[in-house]
């Protein structure tokens, strides 16, 4: 569930300094400026809290469904629609979620319970994905209420061509050779773009050096090696790109990105 954990932390203006009880304290505190009922806001509290990974073993509330992981799992969801109903009385709600394409199941079940059960509420659920990856796209697109596809077609050439001017913008004269290869290669997926862009910097194809200015300050300056063009090879796609990168890290770091890419963006000091 970490797109949903992550939104809930939007929501609820979590942060990983707030420890562990601080965020319990934070959601709970948070639902009952929704509702003066102190039970029912506890018990969203500790269904949603769960649902975020807290570590509320010992809630008297969820012992009773610790062996009935699927009622418990509708307990959770339930109190999720609870409390982004409750949440859009006040002012209405756009819920994001991104690049759902890499979503866990679990995830793509909560968002799909959301969107059937908070119907009537002015509550809007906004997700991207790349289309060519989301493999569950029929499942969770079918029968949802109100839901509309908004397909972005690639950059074209002229406006992929900007965007490369833009991001080499300390380069004083782009080999055009470079753009072409760079364009040719990412298809018009501006990521992809800046990826590609990325290796070539580390590759040190584009290499940079600091240039003294008449007023006596410095600025770093851009250049690309075109000698290096003529043999230069970029991976067939985008997550070829990104695992030769990281192959090219020493081993400490590849292992900090690995498990970094676990942990998530944010986490305890004890992690």
């Amino acid at each position: 569930y970490w797109i949903i954990s992550e939104i809930l932390k939007s929501h609820l203006d979590i942060s990983p300094e707030d420890g562990i009880e601080g965020m319990e304290e934070k959601i709970y505190t948070t639902i009952l400026g929704y509702t003066p009922n102190k039970t029912e806001a506890l018990e969203i509290t500790h269904f949603v809290g769960n649902l975020m990974g807290l570590p509320l073993n010992d809630s008297p509330i969820l012992k009773p469904y610790k062996d009935n992981p699927k009622l418990l799992q509708q307990l959770m969801f339930k109190s999720l629609v609870t409390l982004f109903t409750l949440s859009s009385r006040k002012t209405p709600l756009i819920l994001v979620a991104e690049d759902i394409h890499w979503a866990d199941p679990g995830t793509l079940d909560a968002l799909t319970y959301v969107a059937m059960a908070i119907e009537n509420a002015p509550v809007m659920i906004l997700t991207t994905a790349r289309e060519d990856q989301f493999y569950a796209k029929d499942t969770f697109c079918k029968n949802l209420p109100n839901f509309i596809t908004v397909t972005l077609a690639p950059l074209s050439d002229k406006y992929s061509v900007r965007l490369v001017n833009e991001i080499l913008v300390r380069v004083k004269e782009i080999p055009e050779r470079l753009i072409n290869q760079v364009i040719k290669k990412a298809e018009g997926n501006p990521y992809y773009i800046e990826e590609i862009i990325k290796d070539l910097i580390e590759r040190n194809v584009i290499s940079t050096t600091t240039e003294t200015l008449p007023d006596g300050t410095s600025r770093e300056k851009w250049f690309v090696k075109e000698e290096t063009l003529m043999e230069l090879v970029v991976p067939e796609t985008l997550e070829g790109l990104i695992q030769t990168r990281i192959d090219r890290l020493p081993d400490t770091e590849k292992m900090l990105l690995q498990e970094a890419s676990i942990v998530g963006r944010d986490f305890w000091d004890s992690v």
